[in-house]
């Protein structure tokens, strides 16, 4: 069953307005998600097989994991382990992925993390493919 990402906040992601809740049904996906507010900030590149690990989405570089920030609307079917981005399935385990986008080695603000993924881990929010 696919389940759809949506988020809201500040910073990265558009305020909701009204009472300015959050919707956490994105923390029952197994990747890390934001809300797109402007196109841009894809200079920077991440390389690398996907893997599902704990029930987290991670791309595993020199032994650093790097939890991809994908864009809400971004759908996971659980029985295929594969995420839909638009009209792009990719499956998770062991595909090699190129993304653009911007690399953290801190937790970015108002984005939202499955408890799933691991708390020293770094942090790539996805403009493009």
């Amino acid at each position: 069953m696919a389940v759809a990402a949506t988020v809201c906040g500040l910073g990265l992601v558009a305020g909701c307005g009204g009472g300015g809740e959050i919707d956490t049904s994105a923390l029952d996906l197994p990747f890390a998600t934001y809300e797109a507010t402007a196109s841009g900030g894809t200079t920077g590149s991440l390389e690398g097989p996907l893997s599902l690990e704990a029930g987290c989405v991670l791309v595993r570089l020199d032994g650093v994991s790097v939890v991809p920030v994908l864009r809400s609307g971004t759908t996971w079917d659980e029985t295929t382990s594969t995420i839909s981005v638009g009209t792009t399935q990719i499956a998770v385990r062991g595909a090699d992925i190129t993304f653009r986008g911007a690399r953290f080695t801190t937790r970015p603000a108002n984005i939202l993390v499955p408890p799933s993924c691991p708390r020293v881990a770094e942090y790539f929010v996805v403009t493009g493919s």
